[in-house]
């Protein structure tokens, strides 16, 4: 086995966390390592770069301007029936490569496991009415002789208390398709189909899922919702329909709020237009509209105050899934954070009582109040968001000197698990912590590992060696255990 010195500890080093036996240890081997020596430069390099991107302002480019006028160019061609032009390496193409380039940004865009259909003729279908018995624009008929488009599902990743679907309750894990019914309480549910779309139901609201696939998505509203798109592949569209009209999409983060007959769009990043009947009003960044459903027309849009634009873009401040997938892939890469009985902050988003979050393996920060933890969870795991007061922590060290009497039980295990410290010589000042919720049978609740300075591997050892141990009956308590794997 190599005695390299692993670059996470270099990292350590580098912030003081090491202990001064280790951190001599290190140098010393560094002299007379140049493969390390090099590792430990670059390590340092790494790092100074980074601190220097976060001091840094980010530049200012004027998206909005950019994508505005991309929308409204091709908008303009598609009306006056000409073709959309695109600037390609080696100048004019034929109309098949167009096609082809055109289909390849569609599959690229959104991306499908299904096969490939056979080509069928699609029939039109008559929309569900809308609450009320509201007049609804009419939906365009399907192309004739045309294969049906792949279908997109979204995935939940934020859930607040009584959330349907279809009228019952909604399942976490549940993806979300065409032909939902999304419906809210008091609280938020956030569905997230790609890697920067999200739509995000305020409270009190129901959302009709009209159509989601690769070619349209349509979506009824009765409510509030807030809307962050991507950019939208030619042939695309992106409709939402509120009572009368409908908003179609130019941009990429807007919102709806349509109740009691009144309508009001307001977008902070991009361009979208509100349609009724031939008649369209553009609402550019920055700008809203309010208007009545009995009205004939929408009227002008008006610009939005400072603070009603960052308002507005803090309600898209949501959980999201990075590296996105798929639907499919984000229920098995992620994890299940909740959230019981106190409004907290997960990662910095704040979240009510009786939610559910979804978040990506690692560690993540819970803060309730003026007190925070770390959370470490792993793809697949559903973990407790709880961050208890310091009383309830104090009659816990009953249950505390039991784990600490079990630990030292265990020592020839955690040793076990200490090797690959100690066969580099890196095994002192190395700890653990974990959190462990021990029922009143004496049975772990939940255990995480919120704190260290070892590998991945080895705290995942150590966790192990914690998850074995049976504790006797007694009160419920909540332990956080520093474990030591210095030799």
């Amino acid at each position: 086995m190599s005695r390299h010195v692993p670059p996470h500890r270099w990292a350590d080093l580098d912030d003081g966390r090491l202990s001064a036996r280790a951190a001599a240890r290190a140098d010393r081997h560094a002299r007379e390592c140049a493969a390390c020596a090099a590792a430990r430069e670059r390590v340092r390099a790494a790092r100074a770069e980074l601190r220097a991107v976060a001091a840094d302002e980010p530049p200012a480019l004027r998206w909005d301007t950019i994508r505005a006028q991309v929308y409204w160019t091709l908008a303009q061609e598609r009306r006056a029936g000409a073709p959309a032009r695109r600037r390609l390496p080696m100048g004019a193409v034929a109309a098949g490569a167009v096609a082809v380039a055109a289909a390849a940004a569609i599959a690229l865009r959104w991306p499908t496991r299904e096969p490939p259909r056979p080509p069928a003729r699609a029939h039109a279908t008559a929309a569900p009415p809308a609450a009320g018995g509201a007049r609804l624009p009419p939906a365009p008929d399907a192309a004739p002789d045309q294969p049906p488009a792949p279908p997109v599902r979204g995935v939940v990743t934020l859930a607040e208390g009584d959330v349907t679907a279809g009228g019952a309750p909604l399942a976490f894990d549940e993806l979300v398709g065409a032909g939902a019914r999304l419906a809210t309480g008091t609280g938020r549910l956030v569905v997230q189909f790609d890697a920067d779309s999200v739509i995000a139901l305020g409270p009190r609201t129901v959302v009709d899922v009209v159509a989601f696939d690769a070619a349209q998505v349509r979506l009824r509203v009765a409510g509030q919702v807030d809307i962050e798109v991507s950019r939208r592949a030619p042939g695309q569209r992106f409709v939402v329909e509120a009572g009368v009209r409908r908003i179609e999409v130019r941009g990429t983060a807007f919102r709806v709020v349509h109740r009691a007959g009144r309508l009001r769009v307001a977008c902070t990043h991009g361009r979208v237009a509100v349609v009724d009947g031939s008649a369209a009003t553009e609402v550019p960044a920055g700008h809203v509209i309010d208007v009545l459903d009995d009205l004939a027309a929408a009227g002008a849009a008006r610009p939005l105050a400072d603070r009603e634009v960052a308002r507005l873009r803090r309600a898209l401040d949501v959980p999201r899934i990075p590296h996105w997938r798929s639907a499919e892939a984000a229920l098995v890469d992620t994890a299940r954070v909740d959230v019981p009985d106190a409004a907290a902050r997960v990662d910095g988003i704040a979240v009510a009582p009786a939610a559910a979050v979804r978040v990506p393996p690692g560690r993540h920060q819970v803060a309730v109040g003026r007190r925070a933890r770390w959370l470490d969870v792993r793809a697949g795991e559903r973990a407790l968001a709880r961050v208890e007061d310091a009383a309830r922590e104090r009659r816990s060290a009953a249950r505390a000197a039991q784990v600490d009497r079990a630990l030292r039980r265990e020592r020839a295990r955690l040793a076990r698990c200490a090797r690959p410290l100690v066969s580099h010589g890196i095994a002192g000042g190395s700890f653990v912590t974990v959190e462990l919720g021990i029922n009143r049978d004496g049975s772990q609740g939940y255990l995480n590992v919120i704190d260290g300075n070892v590998p991945r591997s080895v705290a995942e050892c150590v966790r192990d060696v914690v998850d074995a141990i049976a504790f006797p009956a007694g009160r419920p308590a909540r332990v956080v255990q520093r474990i030591s794997l210095a030799p």
